[in-house]
């Protein structure tokens, strides 16, 4: 199970410029991601491509 306090924590660090996408455990990308969507008002258009299918099929966005 993914750590909640971990996905803001590397939220929070991407949001900053202090981390890459890279440097955040394979698992939690996409979780992060959401993150930075949800909190930090990230848009799909500064996400890395490798994800943005994961991400839509999290979030229900249907096109």
């Amino acid at each position: 199970m993914l750590s909640s306090a971990r996905i803001r924590a590397y939220a929070r660090t991407m949001d900053a410029g202090l981390r890459t996408i890279e440097e955040v455990q394979e698992d939690y990308r996409v979780a992060v991601y959401i993150e930075l969507i949800a909190r930090y008002d990230w848009s799909l258009e500064e996400v890395d491509e490798r994800y943005i299918e994961q991400i839509k099929k999290e979030l229900e966005i249907i096109e």
